[in-house]
C-alpha cells in the first residue's frame, strides 16, 4: 500500500516538475542571458549609405563591366564598399579557423583509420 502511494506521488511530482520546466522555457524563450548589449545607433550610418547607393544603382541604367569592376575594387563589392569590413571574418583575423580543405583532409584521414 505504501509502495503504491510512493509511486503515485513520485509520478505526480515528476509530471509537476516537467510541467513547470515546460512553462518556464516557454515564458522566456529569447532571454539573452550573458550577452553584451548593443547600442541602438551602431551601424546606422553605414547601412543608410548602403541603402542610398542601392537605390541609386536601381534607378540608373545598367552599368558597364569596367564601372562595376572599378567600384568593387574599392571595398567588398560595388554597393557595400568597405562598410562593416572590420566585422567580417578574413584569413587575417581567423587564424585558428579550419578551411573546407582542412576539414576534408581531416575527415579522409580519420576514415582511413
Amino acid at each position: 500500500m505504501v509502495v503504491n502511494f510512493i509511486r503515485v506521488v513520485s509520478g505526480w511530482a515528476i509530471a509537476f516538475l516537467l510541467g513547470i520546466s515546460l512553462l518556464v522555457s516557454n515564458v522566456s524563450p529569447a532571454a539573452a542571458i550573458g550577452s553584451t548589449a548593443s547600442a541602438p545607433s551602431d551601424g546606422v550610418e553605414t547601412l543608410s549609405e548602403i541603402e542610398q547607393r542601392s537605390k541609386e544603382v536601381g534607378e540608373t541604367p545598367p552599368r558597364s563591366q569596367k564601372d562595376v569592376s572599378s567600384r568593387a575594387k574599392n571595398g567588398l563589392n560595388g554597393i557595400q564598399g568597405s562598410a562593416d569590413k572590420s566585422k567580417m571574418n578574413t584569413p587575417e583575423n581567423s587564424k585558428e579557423a579550419n578551411t573546407v580543405i582542412d576539414d576534408l583532409k581531416n575527415a579522409l584521414s580519420n576514415s582511413d583509420n
